[in-house]
């Protein structure tokens, strides 16, 4: 349970990103963080998200960029630690392991753009956005699941401030 707590946390890349997911969801949901709707561009009178909607609006934009952006650069690194490169088998599999990075994040760009899109445009908004927090959810809950296989490296003798100065330097 305390995995799921960790990757669920605001301090993850996980949790900004389905924390994010669930705030534009409750945003496109309530009636009250939106502007009064209208027809642009033939109503010229549309108004703007604004006050703390338009803070509600910010922040859940940052929160999912921040969270993407933190898993986009921490998945290739696990899957690089996960093998051996010093060894002839773990070297193929490491290739493979990367392979299907590359594959799952392109598929999940294809969806992103295609079922999501369609949700949103005829189920509503609100919708679209929960079936994306529930896809970011199973992927935490699969993460998580495999964490009994992950190997977990500790390095002896060092600290992660001292290997952040060595490679600014």
């Amino acid at each position: 349970m305390v995995p799921l707590a960790a990757a669920l946390s605001p301090a993850s890349p996980f949790g900004r990103l389905l924390q994010g997911l669930v705030l534009l969801m409750l945003q496109a949901r309530s009636d009250r963080l939106k502007p009064p709707s209208c027809k642009y561009p033939v109503d010229p009178t549309c108004q703007r998200v604004h006050g703390g909607n338009e803070v509600h609006l910010y922040l859940t934009l940052y929160l999912i960029a921040i969270g993407s952006a933190g898993i986009k650069a921490a998945l290739p690194a696990h899957c690089a630690d996960q093998f051996d490169e010093k060894h002839p088998v773990e070297k193929l599999q490491m290739s493979s392991c990367f392979n299907w990075l590359l594959l799952s994040l392109c598929t999940g760009g294809a969806i992103s753009v295609t079922v999501f899109v369609y949700i949103q445009q005829f189920k509503g908004w609100d919708k679209g956005f929960a079936a994306a927090a529930g896809a970011m959810g199973l992927a935490v809950v699969v993460f998580i699941g495999g964490m009994p296989r992950y190997r977990f490296a500790t390095v002896q003798g060092s600290s992660a401030l001292t290997e952040i100065f060595q490679v600014m330097n």
